[in-house]
């Protein structure tokens, strides 16, 4: 029995010891993106381990532990600028998606959850089956534009599809990543906590 209750204690605190390393690497990992401008979640992630020298999988945290950690240190450290700089974005994000109105595109990632600072980039996505047709459009426009293989962007979190398209390009000092797809991904619908992307008349109406 005393055995028994050793072992229990003994996975307690080993779980305790991995909460504690887990929440500090959340926060080292958010001040990254606060702080140094990191533009990924999963990269912020992997350098916060690195340098506090975890390696046990059991002690990192998700994503999402490390996105409300980073809107705790926004609360707390810079209450005074991030929601502006966030909605400057959005103003910019509105802008963008008024002028690329006929490809219905859809606001996705922090500018849209609110968590975006002045380091961040306005994430759109669309859906279309000609890419050349959206090409065609930039060049008209003499937008400079860059094709880049979104699996590899730092900008996503989750797997994207192969035949999913990221363009990179900047309008009026504003970065500007469009992900087109051919189809409707399946992220378009509503998540339990709000829009997982949200359309032009939603983005408008978080504006203040």
């Amino acid at each position: 029995m005393a055995k028994r209750r050793l072992k229990l204690t003994n996975a307690r605190n080993e779980r305790a010891g991995h909460h504690k390393i887990s929440s500090e690497v959340s926060y080292r990992a958010a001040r990254l993106i606060a702080e140094e401008g990191i533009l990924s979640v999963a990269l912020a992630l992997q350098k916060a381990a690195r340098q506090m020298g975890v390696t046990e999988r059991a002690s990192l945290p998700t994503e999402l532990d490390v996105q409300s950690a980073l809107k705790i240190q926004q609360a707390l450290f810079h209450a005074d600028s991030q929601p502006q700089e966030c909605n400057s974005l959005r103003r910019s994000a509105v802008e963008v998606m008024r002028w690329l109105d006929g490809y219905s595109p859809r606001l996705v990632g922090s500018v849209l959850d609110g968590s975006a600072n002045r380091f961040s980039q306005i994430q759109l996505e669309m859906v279309l089956n000609d890419a050349k047709q959206f090409e065609m459009f930039l060049l008209n426009a003499d937008v400079h534009f860059e094709i880049r293989d979104s699996r590899a962007s730092p900008l996503h979190h989750e797997k994207l599809e192969r035949t999913s398209t990221l363009y990179k390009l900047t309008i009026d000092g504003v970065a500007i990543c469009i992900t087109l797809f051919p189809h409707h991904p399946a992220r378009f619908s509503r998540s339990v906590n709000g829009p997982m992307s949200a359309r032009l008349a939603e983005v408008e109406a978080l504006l203040f």
